[in-house]
């Protein structure tokens, strides 16, 4: 019988190329565009789950890559909940997620462009009852490029499965753009 050779322990290289950063693909954290302003960056993927207020509905967070503006303020993010919260500054090439919310709907299509996203302010729609919430307006600036979906990365709803979203919806033949579909997100 062969001996088993015992598992090497990996070991860090010894050389690394100049210019690059060690990252996981995972996020740093989320940035929320009320609270902490606008966010730049590049959409390269979204995670889907169930709501956390109505499992029956979807939540989207897109992954932004974020880039660098002088002229912004810096990008806040936050890791965890309640009193395990931390806020901390994210730094360019970081990978960010923000939960989408409607009017977000034209950074699906922006996949490898440069986005800048900022919070409109609220308006309250016409013939709805008053106790319902203002709808949330955002403000969405894409660079020109072709229009490509970004990646569906994760699907990990249970409940919400069935409902519909920007991945998942059926071939119309309408052009890009077009699209009034309500993702509830």
């Amino acid at each position: 019988m062969a001996k088993e050779s015992a598992a090497k322990k990996p070991e860090a290289p010894k050389y690394i190329p100049e210019g690059l950063r060690k990252t996981t693909g995972d996020v740093v954290g989320f940035h929320d565009l009320e609270d902490h302003g606008p966010i730049y960056g590049i959409p390269m993927g979204a995670k889907l789950s169930d709501s956390k207020l109505d499992a029956s509905k979807p939540s989207c967070f897109v992954i932004f890559q974020l880039l660098e503006d002088k002229k912004l303020p810096p990008c806040i993010v936050y890791e965890g909940s309640g009193d395990e919260q931390v806020k901390f500054e994210a730094k360019p090439g970081d990978m960010v997620g923000v939960w989408t919310k409607p009017g977000m709907k034209p950074i699906f299509n922006a996949c490898g462009r440069k986005v800048f996203i900022a919070f409109a302010g609220e308006k309250k729609l016409k013939g709805r009852p008053e106790a319902q919430s203002p709808m949330k307006m955002y403000d969405c600036h894409i660079s020109d490029g072709p229009l490509k979906q970004v990646p569906l990365i994760e699907d990990n709803r249970e409940q919400s499965k069935g409902a519909k979203t920007p991945w998942h919806k059926k071939q119309t033949g309408r052009q890009p753009g077009e699209d009034n579909e309500d993702y509830g997100f």
